[in-house]
């Protein structure tokens, strides 16, 4: 339950930097620095990967206690 808990903290944390960068991506468009803007969007993906990664091991054990407890049945 515990690696749940961090792993739900971690799936928040790397949303809320996904549209941190999204946010200041769009901004220094806005602006007209294009330069500035590229290196967000870079960040913006890199960011999404790690939500991803993050989603998948929450979701890995989420299965793997569905499973426990259900052999305990």
């Amino acid at each position: 339950m515990e690696k749940d808990k961090y792993l739900m903290k971690q799936c928040f944390d790397n949303f809320n930097a996904f549209k941190r960068y999204q946010t200041k991506e769009e901004i220094e468009r806005e602006k007209g620095s294009v330069e500035q803007a590229r290196y967000f969007e870079l960040q913006k993906y890199k960011t999404q990967a790690k939500l991803e990664l993050s989603l998948r091991a929450l979701q890995r054990e989420l299965y793997k206690e569905e499973e426990e407890s259900s052999t305990e049945e």
